[in-house]
């Protein structure tokens, strides 16, 4: 009898040792999971702070050049007084002010080359606005050709203020989950196709959220992984730059619609991707 329940208790031990070895080791590959997570997710939080950093230099020139814009003009229009005040002054003069008629006629014309060079860096500027504003004016044709068949529900398209910004709303391009969907996949495949043929526009890519989140990092965490799911996805197709791109998420913090009724917050629940003209180009007409 003795000899029987050893030969039955034998095996027993034997299985549950196996099952311990076992154990120890998918709690090992777990914690080494969680490790690469954690790593992970520091690095995507590292790499949104330098996305916003150079999100926000962009703007500081954008606005530095306006401003240069807008003392340009103003110049050209006191320019245009000054000239218009002394060609009055040269007609009154009279026959013995012939001395200060020349002196008149010198600083005239000194004015006048000072006005020409102004109008022609202005003109310069504007033509270049003109071309920017050609090029994505076509970009939206094209949008228009390719993106035939898509609702606005799913995508649509914005051309103002010399940029145009393309939205993909959620459902369309992740469905209930952050993962690409393949109707997603082939629009942002036809969009990278009409982008790369203007290497020069920037890009920025940025994810939104609504105000559904318990809090903000949450919102802001779910909107920058949606914006590097097609940030990424357009650059692993390898037409574009990836100097030309920059990604951002934006939270709840920029929403188009009031968060008030479900069909709100499904608009504000997006990616944009915004194309914009190299405004730092324009700088260069002042430095000459």
């Amino acid at each position: 009898m003795i000899k029987l329940l050893c030969l039955i208790l034998l095996p027993l031990l034997f299985v549950a040792c196996v099952s311990t070895g076992k154990f120890k080791a998918l709690e090992a590959e777990k914690n080494q999971e969680e490790e690469a997570w954690t790593n992970e997710k520091k690095i995507l939080v590292d790499e949104k702070e330098k996305i916003l950093d150079r999100n926000e230099k962009v703007s500081d020139q954008l606005t530095q050049q306006n401003l240069l814009l807008s003392e340009l003009l103003n110049d050209k229009l006191e320019l245009e007084k000054e000239v218009s005040l002394l060609k009055d002054r040269i007609t009154s003069l009279s026959s013995e002010s012939k001395s200060l008629e020349a002196v008149l006629n010198e600083e005239l014309e000194r004015k006048n080359e000072n006005l020409k060079l102004k109008e022609a860096k202005l003109n310069q500027m504007i033509n270049w606005l003109l071309q920017q504003e050609a090029k994505l004016n076509q970009i939206s044709a094209s949008l228009g050709e390719a993106m035939n068949g898509y609702s606005q529900e799913e995508i649509e398209w914005l051309f103002e203020n010399n940029r145009l910004d393309i939205i993909l709303y959620q459902t369309f391009m992740f469905g209930t989950s952050n993962t690409l969907t393949a109707k997603g996949t082939a629009a942002l495949e036809k969009l990278s196709s009409i982008i790369s043929e203007n290497p020069s526009l920037e890009i920025f890519v940025e994810g939104h959220t609504d105000n559904s989140y318990s809090d903000a990092t949450q919102a802001l965490n779910s909107s920058t992984d949606k914006a590097v799911a097609v940030g990424s996805f357009l650059l692993d197709l390898g037409d574009i730059n990836g100097n030309q791109m920059t990604i951002c998420g934006r939270g709840s913090y920029y929403p188009r619609v009031s968060n008030q009724t479900p069909a709100g917050r499904s608009l504000n629940n997006r990616v944009e991707i915004s194309l914009r003209p190299p405004f730092q180009n324009l700088l260069s007409y002042l430095d000459e």
